[in-house]
C-alpha cells in the first residue's frame, strides 16, 4: 500500500490564500498507472480549489499550485515542491461540465505549468516553478470600457517613452521639441 500526502494552494489575484489538503491511499497495483491516477487527482484537486475561491470572491482569476512531497536526487532528501500551477478564469471554469471532464484533460483549457505525470525511474513528480500573476493574459481589449483602454494606453506610451529614452535620451529630446512647435 503506497500513501500520498500532498496541498494544493490557490491564490487569489488580491493575494487571498486557499488550501486543500488530500490524503490518498492506493492499493498495489501495478506500478505504471500510479502516475496516471495521481495526476489526475492532482488536476482534480486545482479545479476544485479554483471553483471554491471564485465562489467565495468576486475576482475574475485566480492562481492554484499544487505542491507534493518530492525526492531531490542530488541530495536524497524529499521536501514539498510545487508540481503544477494553473491560472484559472472565471470564465473559463463557469463553462466546463464538472460531471463529464477529465481532470488532467481540462488543464488544457488554462495557462498551466508542470509535468504533473510521475517521473519513470522514481515515481516523483517533477518541480516546477510555479505561475506568477505577472504570468497572467492581459485583459482583453474587446471587453475595456473607454476609460480603462485610455488609462492602458497613456501607461503604454508613458512606458515606451521611458524605454526610448534608456535607449536613446536624443530621440527623446528630438520628439519632444517636434511636439512643442507643431
Amino acid at each position: 500500500m503506497r500513501a500520498y500526502n500532498q496541498r494544493a494552494t490557490g491564490h487569489s489575484i488580491g493575494g487571498q490564500v486557499s488550501h486543500s489538503d488530500w490524503k490518498g491511499v492506493r492499493q498495489g497495483n501495478a506500478q505504471a498507472s500510479i502516475p496516471r491516477d495521481l495526476s489526475g487527482y492532482v488536476c482534480g484537486c486545482v479545479l476544485r480549489v479554483a471553483r471554491e475561491v471564485l465562489a467565495l470572491l468576486p475576482i475574475d482569476w485566480v492562481l492554484v499550485t499544487a505542491s507534493a512531497e518530492t525526492l531531490d536526487s542530488r541530495t536524497g532528501h524529499t521536501g514539498e515542491a510545487p508540481v503544477l500551477s494553473a491560472a484559472m478564469s472565471r470564465a473559463v471554469i463557469a463553462g466546463l461540465d464538472f460531471d463529464r471532464l477529465n481532470p488532467s484533460d481540462a488543464m488544457e483549457n488554462f495557462l498551466h505549468r508542470g509535468d504533473f505525470k510521475a517521473s519513470r525511474e522514481s515515481d516523483e513528480f517533477e518541480s516546477i516553478t510555479p505561475l506568477t500573476p505577472d504570468d497572467l493574459p492581459l485583459k482583453s481589449t474587446d471587453t475595456m470600457e473607454l476609460s480603462d483602454l485610455v488609462a492602458k494606453a497613456v501607461s503604454l506610451r508613458e512606458a515606451l517613452c521611458l524605454k526610448i529614452a534608456e535607449l536613446n535620451p536624443n530621440l527623446i529630446a528630438t520628439a519632444q521639441e517636434e511636439g512643442a512647435t507643431q
